[in-house]
């Protein structure tokens, strides 16, 4: 998973090089033998190396195809109230699919200054530059910071 995330921020932040290829060449023949596991043709040696998107959605659908179990629950006869829901096998299967979900909205994690906490930031909406999950750990930094001061 690490890789993956590393190709993604690369994407992101359009740092491709920053990516070993000895990293990607490791990864990408465990991609391969699992493309070939679940029948995917492979289409070269370079194919995925060329395109890092799709070499990222290799690696992540190689994790979500054999474990992932949704399921339609309807709340009332209006099924205004519906959803999906999906249930994983474990929780690195559901970090799998919580990572998609990322790529897939732009959401991007953050850990919390003060707490610690793991927190999202959807690209687009609020501060880029966000630093605390909540107003409450804004002001513990601030009154930390005003202790600090005196």
């Amino acid at each position: 998973m690490r890789c993956a995330v590393r190709i993604w921020d690369s994407i992101r932040e359009k740092k491709l090089e920053d990516l070993s290829s000895d990293e990607l060449r490791d990864v990408g023949e465990n991609v391969k033998l699992a493309l070939e596991k679940y029948g995917f043709m492979v289409l070269g040696e370079n194919h995925h190396f060329s395109n890092p998107l799709r070499f990222l959605e290799s690696i992540i659908n190689i994790h979500l195809r054999p474990k992932l179990h949704p399921k339609l629950e309807i709340r009332d006869n209006t099924h205004h109230d519906s959803k999906m829901i999906f249930s994983t096998e474990s929780l690195l299967d559901f970090m799998w699919l919580q990572f998609s979900w990322s790529i897939m909205g732009n959401i991007e994690y953050r850990q919390c200054l003060v707490c610690h906490r793991w927190f999202e930031i959807a690209i687009g909406s609020g501060r880029k530059d966000k630093k605390y999950c909540s107003r409450a750990c804004q002001m513990r930094a601030h009154r930390k910071r005003k202790a600090a001061k005196s």
